[in-house]
C-alpha cells in the first residue's frame, strides 16, 4: 500500500456491511477536528484566522472601545468643572467594562492568527516588549498564513466580497475617528 492509498483509507472510510448494503462513513478524529477548527467560534481559540478576518474583528473590538472613550470624553470635556470628578470616573469604569473584554478578544485572534503562519500563541507575549512587540504585530499584519493544513487546523477561506467591504469601511471609521478625535483634543 502506497503512503498516498494509505493515508487516503486513514482520512475516509466506507462501512459497506451495513443492513440491506447501505453504505455508511464515517470520519476520523483528524478530520473532524479541521472542521471544528472550521466552525470555532470568535471567542475560540482552536483554529486558524487569515489578515483581513483578523483585521475585520479585531478593527470592530478597536471602534467599540475608541467609540465608547470619545463619547465618554466628549461629555466629560463638555461638564462644568465640578462634575469633572464624576466624568472622570466614568471614564475610568467605562475603559474597564469595555476595555477588558476587548483587549481578551483581541489576545484570542492574534493567537489564532498566529496559528495559521504555524506559529504558537504563546509569541504573544512579545508584545509586553516595548520595541520588541513591533516584531509580532508585523507578522500578523503582513505576513500570509501557512499554506495548506497545519498542526492548528485546516487553511481558512479566502476572504469574501463582504468581509473585504467591512475592511475597508473598519478602516475608513477608524482614519475618520482617529482624525476628529485627534481635531477634538487640540
Amino acid at each position: 500500500m502506497t503512503t498516498t492509498s494509505a493515508t487516503a483509507a486513514h482520512s475516509s472510510s466506507t462501512l459497506t456491511d451495513a443492513p440491506f448494503g447501505a453504505e455508511q462513513h464515517f470520519e476520523t478524529p483528524s478530520t473532524t477536528r479541521h472542521a471544528a477548527a472550521d466552525n470555532a467560534g470568535l471567542w475560540s481559540t482552536q483554529g486558524r484566522i487569515g489578515r483581513i478576518t483578523y483585521l475585520v474583528r479585531t478593527g470592530i473590538a478597536v471602534l467599540i472601545q475608541f467609540s465608547a472613550f470619545a463619547l465618554v470624553a466628549y461629555a466629560a470635556y463638555r461638564a462644568p468643572a465640578h462634575q469633572a470628578q464624576a466624568y472622570a470616573l466614568a471614564l475610568d469604569v467605562s475603559q474597564f467594562v469595555i476595555g477588558l473584554p476587548c483587549i481578551i478578544f483581541n489576545l484570542l485572534q492574534g493567537k489564532r492568527r498566529l496559528n495559521d503562519q504555524n506559529r504558537s500563541g504563546w509569541l504573544m507575549l512579545l508584545f509586553l516588549i516595548p520595541i520588541i512587540s513591533l516584531i509580532p504585530m508585523f507578522m500578523m499584519l503582513f505576513l500570509r498564513g501557512s499554506e495548506g493544513d497545519n498542526r492548528f487546523g485546516a487553511q481558512p477561506a479566502a476572504p469574501s466580497a463582504n468581509q473585504m467591504t467591512t475592511f475597508w469601511l473598519i478602516l475608513g471609521a477608524m482614519l475618520v475617528l482617529g482624525v476628529i478625535l485627534g481635531y477634538a483634543m487640540a
